[in-house]
């Protein structure tokens, strides 16, 4: 059997390798496409959303990480003077380049299963600029761009699109999310109260979603599994009492992250193994001392670099045949 080697975890404490991330760790996208006229119930008017691809080498057909962006966008101003509006002054976030560099072209642990990388951009469609909307309180963000709502549509929309597309191996594809994003991963996982699943599954598969066989069919056709990072798990109160997941999950957070606090997520995997979720497929874990963002410190703390190899391995076996090997002392991540 495989192994997915989930390790240093609940205060279990490794030596830091501290060095930097050498420039070839970051990677810009091959390619942005257009995903034409989708139609998201949040938005007046159909939407065509932006999606940015990391391209393997060879012809495929790969397994995919649709990777979701969080409240900041997938952005940064790359010159201080340029307007916040002006997109000839906007490069792709160093987080996403990092990943999309790990998961499409390779990685230091030397896991050898390569993806096609698709990252779907919910705000700058829709009139955000590099900021995303990590300036607008979640209480008071538009629906559209809500993890629980409006961006479980963007992900299968996302989904739809890649069944067009010979090089892609549609039954391989899997899901990737930090904070806001992270939320959406689980809302686009949850096989209750799923409005997305449920809405899109005719446009999106042709099946008849009024019926129980056509349901389960859509989730049988859907995502194989899905890594959060510190993922938004309140949801203001929507799943409550009522969350599972249709596929594997992983959430990983820093146990003094306030932002997304890691016991909300708690809350959810509870809820979902009192509902019958198998406790192998709702899997979350705390990481003692790290914070909100913690992942991007891979060559700093043997945490970050212990939870990037876990979600790569996650990826890198069939789903369920993993094993959680706690306390284990990965070599690649301790001096």
């Amino acid at each position: 059997m495989k192994r997915f080697l989930l390790s240093a975890l609940f205060g279990v404490v490794v030596s830091a390798q501290a060095t930097t991330p050498p420039a070839d760790e970051k990677v810009d996208p091959t390619d942005i496409i257009l995903i034409d006229d989708y139609p998201s119930p949040f938005d007046a008017d159909a939407l065509d959303l932006e999606a940015m691809i990391w391209q393997p080498a060879g012809n495929g057909p790969f397994p995919v990480i649709i990777m979701m962006h969080g409240s900041g966008g997938l952005y940064y101003k790359t010159d201080p003077m340029c307007a916040d509006d002006d997109r000839n002054c906007w490069g792709i976030a160093g987080k996403f380049r990092y990943w999309g560099k790990q998961l499409s072209q390779g990685n230091r642990f030397g896991l050898p299963q390569k993806f096609l990388v698709i990252a779907p951009d919910s705000h700058t469609p829709r009139g955000y600029d590099h900021h995303g909307v990590v300036n607008i309180d979640p209480a008071d963000r538009p629906l559209n761009v809500s993890s629980y709502l409006g961006r479980p549509w963007d992900l299968y929309a996302t989904l739809r699109y890649l069944q067009s597309r010979q090089d892609v191996d549609i039954n391989r594809v899997y899901t990737l999310g930090f904070s806001d994003g992270g939320g959406a991963v689980l809302s686009s996982l949850a096989a209750s109260d799923n409005a997305a699943l449920v809405s899109m599954s005719d446009w999106f598969l042709g099946i008849d979603n009024n019926t129980p066989n056509g349901w389960l069919q859509m989730q049988s056709e859907g995502l194989k599994g899905g890594v959060a990072f510190y993922p938004s798990c309140g949801f203001f109160g929507y799943f409550d009492e009522v969350y599972t997941n249709y596929a594997p999950l992983l959430v990983q957070t820093g146990l003094i992250d306030t932002t997304t606090p890691y016991a909300t997520c708690i809350e959810r995997q509870t809820e979902a193994h009192g509902l019958g979720v198998n406790p192998n497929d709702f899997q979350a874990y705390g990481f003692d001392n790290m914070d909100h963002g913690f992942d991007y410190e891979q060559y700093e703390t043997s945490e970050a670099c212990l939870a990037t190899l876990n979600a790569l391995e996650f990826f890198n076996v069939e789903a369920g045949d993993y094993i959680f090997l706690d306390g284990f002392e990965e070599t690649f991540c301790v001096d």
